[in-house]
């Protein structure tokens, strides 16, 4: 559980054996749809259990998290022109999950709110957090495109 930095993820540089990419439209479906591909592609590698169930929530929080981005009035046309991609990559055992998207606002981890009637509202902080909570690591970079926000997994 590593905060946050501007960093590359693990294996960035190598050839992984596993990669799967998948174009996502610029709608509310796609993060359910990525949710449904990171599990389907992690079962196919025979990744199961406490993994598999962390991967999908970190998965949705970061599809949840571009979506949003690309949903501010300044960015809505580039993200109609440029879709997010989501990228699963494995060396059998680790799991890196990468969502690009084409703004360049980065992500900031926030102390999630508490409501005092005690119902939890969307965009109330707790996406980064789940993500650093779930994760080995994560962190971000810019892209020529715009960015990417990664999440490391490690299967022991």
């Amino acid at each position: 559980m590593l905060t946050s930095t501007t960093s590359l993820p693990p294996g960035h540089t190598e050839t992984w054996q596993l990669n799967h990419e998948l174009s996502l439209r610029n709608a509310p479906g796609s993060v359910p749809h990525s949710r449904h591909y990171v599990t389907g592609t992690l079962e196919n590698w025979n990744f199961r259990g406490q993994i598999l169930d962390d991967a999908k929530i970190v998965t949705s929080g970061l599809v949840t998290n571009a979506y949003r981005a690309c949903q501010r009035d300044r960015t809505v046309r580039l993200c109609q022109v440029r879709p997010m991609t989501l990228v699963v990559r494995s060396n059998f055992t680790a799991i890196v999950v990468e969502v690009h998207d084409p703004t360049d606002e980065l992500p900031q981890l926030r102390d999630p709110q508490f409501p005092a009637d005690g119902i939890l509202l969307p965009g109330g902080g707790w996406g980064l957090k789940l993500v650093s909570l779930l994760t080995e690591s994560w962190g971000f970079y810019r892209t020529d495109g715009g960015k990417a926000v990664w999440a490391s997994f490690t299967r022991y």
